[in-house]
């Protein structure tokens, strides 16, 4: 089950221990909720009072489903779920297929049992995509069903559906700022990721900055397959010390290290 797709979610992917790209949460999850198979897992979590995450991978048969409806029921009477209007996100990215009596019981099992307002299918596949619309037609329920290319996309859909923001959520573009400095950072189309540095930092004020342009990263990961560009005006930095530059500069080394896609290109600042 090795694929650039698949091995892209482990560099961003919530549900593989990062904080959600666009509200910052960390997801709850449970051992109950996973399922390690030789050519099939799964990891299922609640993001918040409104949003179920699931992540297949490999393919399903009718077992794989039942035990997927287990694990939901089971998620449907947690405190930390709105049972009666939630949304279930699944990501379809790594997920190549299911068998027939699988995608039956997946349909009825849905609308009968868990019941939830909406789900948001993030695929990419012409193929699932069509499978997944007639399977709508075929239902005829009033589980809104959805289609989405990228999982920041998908939780737009889900706060739509929930007809309000999801709880943490962050727009593309948003700001850390102290009485010292201030970074702005912006989520642009193609997996660019802007971020203007202004003032002139304390070191402890560093993490926090580093931990503001990470989330810009992470979205932008996910918005394009997990790959982004880096952008750094830095010309607003040059009243900070050359200990704080050169500071920042190993974070941010440290950030690339973990990011391997990642090119960067800086306006201003030779200490980068």
């Amino acid at each position: 089950m090795k694929s650039p797709e698949i091995d892209a979610l482990a560099t961003w992917h919530p549900l593989r221990g990062h904080p959600c790209p666009v509200t910052g949460r960390r997801v709850l999850v449970d051992a109950a909720w996973t399922v390690r198979k030789d050519d099939y897992r799964l990891d299922t979590g609640i993001l918040e009072r409104g949003v179920v995450v699931s992540l297949p991978i490999g393919h399903t048969v009718l077992a794989d489903t039942g035990r997927f409806f287990e694990i939901l029921s089971g998620i449907r009477r947690r405190p930390e779920i709105d049972a009666g209007r939630f949304v279930l996100v699944e990501d379809y990215t790594g997920h190549s297929g299911s068998d027939y009596e699988g995608r039956l019981s997946y349909i009825r099992r849905m609308v009968e049992e868990i019941r939830p307002i909406g789900i948001v299918f993030i695929t990419r596949s012409n193929p699932w995509r069509l499978s997944i619309r007639l399977g709508v037609a075929l239902g005829r329920s009033k589980v809104h069903v959805q289609l989405a290319a990228n999982y920041p996309r998908a939780l737009g859909l889900a706060s739509k559906l929930l007809g309000r923001p999801l709880d943490g959520e962050e727009p593309a573009a948003s700001a850390w700022a102290s009485a010292r400095a201030r970074l702005e950072t912006s989520v642009l189309p193609g997996g660019v990721v802007q971020a203007v540095w202004e003032g002139r930092p304390g070191p402890d004020e560093i993490p926090a900055m580093v931990a503001q342009y990470e989330r810009a990263v992470a979205r932008a990961m996910a918005e394009n397959q997990g790959k982004h560009l880096g952008l750094h005006d830095v010309r607003g930095f040059t009243e900070a010390s050359f200990r704080e530059i050169h500071a920042l500069e190993k974070s941010l080394l440290a950030l690339r290290s973990g990011r391997a896609a990642e090119r960067t290109v800086v306006v201003g600042g030779g200490a980068f």
